[in-house]
């Protein structure tokens, strides 16, 4: 059993510093990962946000493998609103953690991306849009046909992606 406040601290402390490898800190951040300890999860929204507001993707990351791991597809939505914040970078790790946790629980997964592409803003339409494309049935090409109408290109765009493809399909 570890301590796993002092684990988290320890991997925000090195998310900051950047002073060592990622291997010297991989160890604490699977084991924290594996803890389940839920207790964890305000102050880990907390970090990420902190990390968001500092552009600290490297931390953002670090975070978000962290609450995926604790809380599932629970931890989607959060992770979703992450990956609508653009810090310049390709997210690629940021967006596998959330295409693990679509597959992981499709359900779910649908519906959350459903609820952010009919989001407020274009951002969280972009990403609902997005992680859809992981998840779409035939059931979602009303949404997607209202989208193809969206203001935004990006928007737009990522509906028409997100169509499914007809060949097969009865």
């Amino acid at each position: 059993m570890i301590d796993s406040r002092g684990a988290l601290e320890a991997v925000v402390r090195h998310a900051v510093e950047l002073e060592d490898d990622y291997d010297d800190i991989a160890p604490t951040v699977t084991a924290l990962t594996a803890s389940g300890d839920t207790a964890l999860v305000p102050r880990l929204q907390q970090v990420l946000d902190r990390f968001l507001d500092e552009g600290n993707f490297y931390g953002r990351d670090l975070i978000a493998g962290v609450l995926a791991g604790i809380e599932g597809v629970a931890a989607l939505p959060v992770l979703l609103r992450a990956s609508a914040r653009d810090l310049g970078d390709d997210q690629d790790s940021l967006q596998a953690e959330i295409i693990e946790l679509l597959h992981a629980d499709r359900a779910t997964g649908r519906r959350v991306a459903r609820d952010f592409a009919a989001g407020d803003t274009p951002e969280l339409r972009r990403v609902g849009l997005w992680a859809l494309g992981f998840v779409v049935e035939a059931q979602d090409v009303d949404l997607l046909a209202a989208a193809v109408t969206d203001a935004d290109p990006e928007i737009r765009s990522m509906a028409v992606g997100s169509i499914p493809d007809p060949a097969g399909d009865d």
